[in-house]
Order: C-alpha cells, then structure tokens, then sequence
C-alpha cells in the first residue's frame, strides 16, 4: 500500500497496535529486525511502516509524479539501464541466483499443481 500520509502515529499506537518504522526500504537488517519483532508478536497486530522512493535510482524521476507514466518509464528504462551499468536493450534483468531460486521454489511448485503427476521438488 503506497500512501503519502502518516497513517502509523499515533492513531495506531493509541488503538493497541504494535508499531515499527524502517526508514530505508533498502535497509535489509532493519526489515528483516521489523518482520522478526512482528512474527514474536502475538498479543496485537503488527504495523510495519516502510519509508520508500518511487523510481529509486532513476536520476531524473526519483520522488517525481513523472515515474508513474508508462511513456515516461520506456525512455527512463534505458537511461537507467546505463546508469547502472546494465545492458541497454535487455528486456528483464536479474541475479541467476534469483532464476534459480525461482525455478526450485515457487516455479517447481507450480508446475506439480498444474500437472499433478509431477512432484514438486
């Protein structure tokens, strides 16, 4: 859920809710302390707060309205592309790992529940 105000303090807090804020959304040791906390929460319901950028790392379009038009996106696609080092006239990029990791998990998953002779492995 994207929204621009802060529905976190202290409404939330003042109704019960166990409250935590990430300030990074790239931070992982801070999401993964925020999702342990809430998982060892049993007694109220948990609200991670996650401070974010639209169009991270998009020089020309971070924290813009700009990033959301599609048009916007195709022109932005290569420039970052370059920014980053990536091959410009990729259509998907990612990590072999994450395929990898995909294939074995959820993928193989999939694939046993649309043929059920198949086991998932």
């Amino acid at each position: 859920m994207g929204l621009s105000e802060d529905v976190g303090d202290p409404a939330s807090s003042a109704n019960g809710w166990n409250v935590t804020r990430v300030g990074d959304a790239n931070d992982l040791d801070m999401l993964r302390r925020a999702f342990q906390v809430a998982q060892k929460e049993h007694e109220r319901p948990t609200l991670i707060i996650v401070d974010s950028h639209i169009a991270w790392g998009a020089p020309n379009k971070q924290d813009t309205h700009a990033s959301a038009r599609r048009t916007a996106w195709r022109r932005r696609d290569q420039t970052d592309k370059r920014n980053y080092g990536w091959p410009e006239d990729a259509k998907f990029l990612g990590p072999d790992q994450v395929r990898e990791n995909f294939s074995r998990g959820i993928g193989a998953r999939g694939k046993a529940l649309r043929d059920p002779g198949r086991q998932a492995g």
